[in-house]
């Protein structure tokens, strides 16, 4: 894997608009007067949104690929909690306690069973040597 973001033809328009829908919504305060002044002249050219000719869109770009990074990281994330929950949530409680073997006997890998007691019946885990 490379480190960095990749900027395709196919996801610079996604970008764009995620970052339209931020400034839309209200939910981005701009601080930088220099990226207030490239925003200005950040304009639609026929299907493509870029900047006016002889300007910069660096900054633009880079709060746009900065929102859609937070944005799919904070989905990624909340999917994972809601994954763990849910996977959490299936495990069971063992109402008794399995006594396994105090000691271990030095008899060779191929000999071994490994013996515990559960509810009174003893149980046997040799066949998973």
């Amino acid at each position: 894997m490379v480190a960095g973001f990749t900027t395709t033809t196919k996801n610079r328009p996604l970008i764009i608009s995620n970052l339209e829908l931020f400034f839309r919504q209200k939910q981005v305060i701009i601080k930088s007067k220099r990226l207030y002044e490239e925003l200005n002249v950040f304009i639609w050219n026929g299907p493509k949104a870029e900047a006016m000719r002889g300007y910069n869109d660096d900054l633009v770009m880079s709060i746009g690929i900065g929102l859609w990074v937070r944005e799919t990281a904070l989905r990624l994330r909340n999917d994972q909690i809601a994954y763990n929950k849910a996977m959490i949530s299936k495990i069971s409680k063992v109402s008794s306690p399995i006594v396994l073997p105090k000691e271990v006997s030095l008899v060779p890998d191929h000999q071994k069973t490994l013996e515990f007691t559960v509810n009174n019946k003893k149980e046997s885990l040799s066949w998973l040597m």
